[in-house]
């Protein structure tokens, strides 16, 4: 089950379907650009992959500008100047479902969603079927000699490990080599900080846990010697994280001709994670190499023929049938299938409540124009708000005659556009104008995906508590 849902929804964000809408039915426009700049996370990992942003606002034939950002292609991006026309064609009823000219796909989430759903998809249906998901030759391989087979599968996997941790360490010295021949000196503007919480580990048996570690990031703007625009993002210790301000300068190291190499003040290149990948990798590659040959090289011990198991003498049938035992920790399969269920019915519920939603914004929603009145920064805090949201406060009114306020989170480029009496398309639900949203956000994708989920997840949790409390007596003489 869980890999034919993955598997669906790699098919879906591999067809593309809204794209293919948008080219068969989409309206033509001309988009002018507001500006343009280069996407460089390096807390994501130590090599950096630029990506070359646009920000570009259109008129629909009917409703309000739209304004957003896309990634396109290199060569596009580096011909195009703040005011040049981009070409978009958008639908008619939706303007906020859109394709940008030059735009790029991202491939990565598919292509990760495919390879789980082909993994898990065979493994499931073998597993159901009761034959082992290999083949037969790698079978009477382990079944010659299960320990040389178990040395030399570890070997295999330690080698990515091996070769990951010097394939790391090389870049980290390339880049230590770029930033000591062309290192230039610059001044960032903080634009945002965000606490990230990442878990670790496992919780599915007795003495196993999992443990969360927070990650401290700052995201910054500058200019590189060919005056491209750099938003780069980094990952600062706690001290460091909490020295820097939202819209305050920091200073900002980056290699000349290749400004998406920077660092960050406070920022130094870890050479721990390197050094542990290949020192895990090479010791055991070594370790299971080593004791894999050695094994090979010995002689095969004489097996000693088994001795003949004594017979136990008959007993009555009440003496067979016995006392039940209790089956130890069938407690840990209740309670981890509990936790499942209700945290399924949990999801599912709050996923009705979202396409109930939807669906009123869809069906009895208004459009209105609102005027923005201010704008105002809600910074990051530990202990407080996790991320730095640039926020547009606006008013309007509806036909029927009331008023309506609310707030619409922008994109950094958007908000700093953004004057006091600028128009804003809203959407609202008639009779209660405190409920409203800028139009083109929200969207079925999220109540879709966990009204799916929830009921999987209550429903594998059932199946996990009810195994569980029928196993919790064994079987004996039945």
């Amino acid at each position: 089950m869980l890999g034919t849902i993955f598997g669906g929804v790699a098919l879906y964000l591999w067809s593309a379907l809204e794209e293919r809408q948008v080219a068969a039915e989409g309206r033509t426009a001309r988009a002018e650009l507001v500006r343009k700049y280069v996407i460089a996370d390096r807390a994501s990992g130590t090599i950096v992959r630029p990506e070359y942003r646009v920000h570009y606002r259109f008129t629909p034939e009917q409703g309000s500008p739209v304004s957003a950002s896309a990634a396109i292609d290199e060569a596009l991006w580096r011909r195009l100047s703040p005011g040049d026309a981009l070409e978009v064609r958008y639908l008619r009823e939706d303007p906020a479902a859109h394709r940008v000219e030059g735009q790029q796909r991202d491939l990565i989430l598919p292509i990760v969603f495919g390879l789980v759903g082909v993994v898990f998809a065979p493994l499931g249906i073998c597993l159901i079927l009761g034959r082992a998901p290999v083949p037969s030759g790698f079978a009477a391989w382990v079944a010659r000699s299960p320990a040389h087979a178990l040395d030399i599968i570890g070997a295999l996997f330690f080698l990515p490990f091996a070769g990951g941790g010097v394939f790391w360490l090389g870049a980290v010295q390339s880049e230590q080599a770029l930033f000591e021949a062309r290192g230039q000196q610059a001044e960032a503007t903080v634009l945002s900080k965000a606490i990230v919480k990442k878990s670790s580990g496992s919780s599915s048996g007795p003495g196993r846990s999992r443990s969360q570690s927070t990650h401290y990031q700052v995201t910054y703007r500058f200019q590189g010697d060919s005056g491209e625009e750099i938003v780069g993002t980094s990952e600062l210790d706690v001290d460091e994280w909490e020295r820097l301000k939202e819209r305050a300068p920091v200073a900002v190291t980056y290699v000349a001709g290749s400004p998406w190499l920077h660092r960050v003040q406070g920022w130094e290149p870890s050479w721990v994670a390197p050094i542990l990948f290949l020192v895990i990798g090479g010791a055991g590659v070594l370790a299971c190499g080593g004791v894999a040959w050695w094994g090979r090289s010995r002689p095969a011990a004489r097996r000693k023929a088994p001795r003949p198991t004594p017979v136990a003498p008959a007993l009555s049938p009440a003496v067979q049938k016995g006392t039940p035992k209790p089956a130890r920790g069938w407690w840990w399969g209740a309670g981890i299938g509990a936790v499942f269920f209700f945290a399924g019915c949990g999801a599912t519920i709050d996923g009705i409540g979202e396409l109930l939603r939807e669906r009123r914004y869809a069906a009895q929603g208004k459009n209105a124009e609102a005027r923005i009145v201010s704008k105002q920064v809600d910074e990051a805090q530990r202990g407080g708000r996790s991320r730095t949201e640039y926020v547009a406060l606006y008013r309007f009114d509806t036909p029927e005659g009331a008023k309506g306020e609310g707030r619409a989170v922008l994109e950094v480029a958007a908000w700093e556009a953004a004057r006091p009496g600028d128009r804003l398309a809203v959407r609202y639900l008639p009779g209660e104008p405190g409920s409203s949203r800028p139009v083109g956000e929200g969207g079925w994708a999220y109540g879709i995906i966990i009204s799916i989920v929830g009921p999987l997840f209550a429903l594998i949790g059932a199946f996990l508590a009810w195994g569980a409390w029928l196993a919790r007596h064994d079987s004996d003489g039945r």
